[in-house]
């Protein structure tokens, strides 16, 4: 389609999860995919909006992993 994909998002960060991760990051070399958007937000990032106790402790998680 000559469109040049320049970075791996997924829906809700699903590629950082463990096993996820590995997958997305061959793929990402195998067609030269130059970077994989990483959340790392800090642990009291809440963007001004109001959250739930469970998308807190959601988001807390994927700013674990994206640090692991």
């Amino acid at each position: 389609t000559g469109v040049s994909v320049t970075q791996v998002d997924s829906h809700q960060h699903m590629d950082i999860v463990p096993g996820v991760i590995d997958i997305v990051s061959a793929r990402a070399k195998e067609f030269k995919i130059p970077a994989i958007r990483i959340p790392a937000e800090p642990y009291s990032f809440t963007g001004n909006y109001p959250a739930s106790l469970a998308r807190i402790m959601g988001r807390c998680g994927l700013t674990f992993l994206a640090a692991s």
